[in-house]
């Protein structure tokens, strides 16, 4: 995004947030570190605006608790006021609000603020730059501008941005997101506590669950794509929840000889989600498919079908297209 556009989307931004005085705020369904923190980043620089923010997640996994700071502002049902403004993080598309979205159409007043490729413009302002590292990044150079980042504040950013670029290690990262890390951390942010709780804490019922998918791993024969999936009832037998299987999709990626790593975790009977990865492949054309999106090395699509159904029609589709449209 030139420079000047996105310095004119930010100005209206906060033109926005100077005339409101409710100001919702909501991030994604089973939401990620990046989605809390740039929710919670962005509600407390309201807050010092004299504004009235709520932010409206789902319950947020223990491993985000380093982003401790707008906690009070978080409801996890949407408040029987219609706000002034609606600002949605991190969110690809309205139906990733879940029951938030309903609200979302009902206000008068919508920001996006979203770094997904696939994303399609669907608030009255749209802040959306697909080479942005993170959604907390994004929300750094609006608050930068406000000019009220303080220790909370930027302890969150710091928090999201970590976490979507892998600890600084995915291709987004650019020497822009080098700069603000290093601001951020003058500070005074417990960087090292934030790091080790975002990047590398994780509980036993998540070991467990982790180690089932990995167990399962096995390659496609037509093409350098890893794969496994999740039923609910191995869930239900590791008392995990569904954040304990961040990252493992990743992890699968990493195995020599992968290309794409594909993981199907089931959320019920006839509902299940599907996360892609890759090292070149347009993983964002494969989810952009089922009706999901994100970004080309990162993305995700909730499938109606149960896992192994889901991971049929996914590997049908990979042996489809994979020649085709690798480099």
């Amino acid at each position: 995004m030139e420079l000047k556009t996105k310095q004119s989307i930010i100005n209206q931004i906060i033109q926005k947030i100077n005339d409101s005085s409710f100001i919702a705020i909501a991030g994604h369904v089973s939401p990620d570190g990046d989605s809390v923190a740039s929710c919670l980043a962005l509600a407390m620089s309201v807050k010092k605006l004299g504004k009235t923010p709520v932010v409206l997640l789902e319950d947020v996994p223990n491993r985000y608790k380093s982003i401790s700071g707008g906690r009070e502002f978080i409801r996890t049902e949407p408040p029987c006021d219609t706000p002034d403004l609606f600002i949605s993080c991190d969110c690809a598309s309205k139906e990733r609000m879940g029951k938030f979205e309903e609200l979302f159409d009902k206000t008068d007043e919508t920001i996006v603020i979203d770094h997904h490729i696939s994303n399609t413009g669907y608030g009255k302002i749209n802040y959306i730059d697909g080479f942005a590292s993170s959604a907390s990044e994004m929300v750094y150079d609006v608050i930068d501008t406000i000019g009220n980042i303080d220790k909370d504040i930027a302890a969150a950013l710091y928090a999201g941005i970590i976490f979507d670029t892998g600890a600084l290690r995915f291709k987004s990262t650019s020497p822009q997101t080098m700069i603000k890390i290093s601001k951020l951390m003058e500070y005074g942010i417990a960087f090292d506590e934030i790091y080790a709780d975002m990047m590398l804490t994780h509980s036993y019922q998540a070991a467990m669950i982790f180690s089932k998918a990995i167990a399962k791993m096995k390659f496609m024969d037509t093409a350098p794509v890893i794969y496994s999936f999740i039923t609910t009832d191995e869930m239900k037998n590791a008392s995990a929840s569904r954040g304990d299987l961040e990252g493992a999709v990743g992890y699968m990626l990493n195995t020599e000889g992968a290309e794409v790593s594909i993981l199907v975790s089931e959320i019920s009977e006839n509902e299940s989600k599907a996360s892609f990865r890759s090292h070149k492949f347009d993983v964002n054309l494969i989810a952009s498919h089922f009706g999901g999106g994100g970004h080309t090395n990162a993305a995700g699509a909730t499938i109606q079908a149960n896992a192994e159904a889901a991971l049929e029609q996914v590997l049908s589709l990979m042996a489809e297209r994979y020649d085709c449209s690798i480099d």
